[in-house]
């Protein structure tokens, strides 16, 4: 007997990919003001900032990854040269 994983469509797992870069550019961008300021309070001037720029910087960022084929390629059976491509 065998026993198959359950496979999401491929439009779905990109999706879900997507969303996932989309919350992890911003948490990213809310832990480089933690660590500038070494305090977990960012000044309220530049929070008020940082919504400004959050949805322009999200976009712009998940458009150059697709730009570069990152959800393009099949990551379990990338190689070295997918990696390099990838850094240039």
């Amino acid at each position: 007997m065998t026993t198959t994983k359950p496979q999401l469509h491929k439009s779905v797992r990109t999706l879900l990919w997507v969303i996932l870069d989309a919350v992890l550019i911003n948490v990213s961008m809310i832990l480089s003001q933690i660590i500038r300021y070494a305090d977990p309070v960012i000044p309220e001037e530049f929070f008020a900032i940082y919504l400004r720029i959050a949805p322009a910087m999200t976009v712009f960022t998940l458009i150059v990854l697709a730009l570069f084929g990152i959800y393009r390629i099949m990551w379990q059976y990338a190689s070295a040269e997918d990696l390099i491509r990838l850094a240039l």
